[in-house]
């Protein structure tokens, strides 16, 4: 799912980082397991602040969706 970007993130990181233990993606629920690649998103939004863990596939999935409407559309973190 996406919405509308009437507002931005205060904060907004993106890490590539590679699991010394067992996670799971935050979108996808599959198990990035050790020594495998995935990102780490930092967001803090109306003073709330998040991380997420994403799988490479879902990384790349999001990185696609925010070309389809730059500017007008940002997908969901978790891709839900």
């Amino acid at each position: 799912m996406s919405h509308s970007c009437d507002a931005t993130y205060d904060v907004y990181d993106e890490s590539r980082l590679t699991a010394r233990k067992a996670h799971e993606c935050d979108a996808c629920d599959l198990p990035i397991r050790p020594g495998d690649g995935y990102w780490r998103i930092f967001y803090r939004f109306d003073g709330r602040a998040e991380h997420v863990k994403r799988c490479l596939r879902c990384q790349v999935i999001h990185e696609h969706l925010r070309t389809l409407a730059p500017g007008e559309m940002w997908p969901a973190e978790k891709l839900d």
